[in-house]
């Protein structure tokens, strides 16, 4: 399928980049798409379709939301995001990445043991980070 470089699609990517933390439903993608670049035109179809493609193409991740109603993305484009293990905080939303070295080896051997390979790139532990722990 060809690629087409809209200013739909660099809007959408540019969003999804600077906020490599987070993730977000196709709704709020769609507001804040309308809120960077209020001169083009984007609706929420396109958002949805736009979404569909990266996902096909391994530059953005889909999962359900903690509740299971809804759809959230996140992008995985960015080099950082494929090497680390993420961890996700429940109440605020935050994305991490697991820098400790020694942590993120235990953890995939770990899951080597239980012959469970790891794709860190789409890895997702949920908690409670320290902020919202306080």
């Amino acid at each position: 399928m060809k690629i087409y470089d809209t200013e739909q699609r660099r809007t959408l990517i540019k969003i999804l980049e600077e906020n490599t933390d987070r993730q977000f439903s196709a709704l709020e993608l769609a507001e804040l798409c309308v809120q960077a670049s209020p001169d083009i035109r984007i609706n929420t179809s396109t958002v949805y379709r736009l979404l569909a493609r990266l996902v096909d193409e391994g530059k953005a991740e889909r999962s359900a939301s903690p509740d299971g109603r809804k759809l959230l993305y996140r992008y995985l484009d960015a080099c950082e995001c494929a090497e680390h293990i993420h961890l996700k905080c429940k109440k605020c939303g935050q994305i991490l990445h697991l820098e400790d070295e020694e942590a993120e080896k235990n953890l995939v051997a770990a899951m080597e043991k239980c012959h469970f390979k790891v794709d860190e790139a789409q890895s997702l532990i949920v908690g409670v980070c320290e902020k919202c722990g306080e």
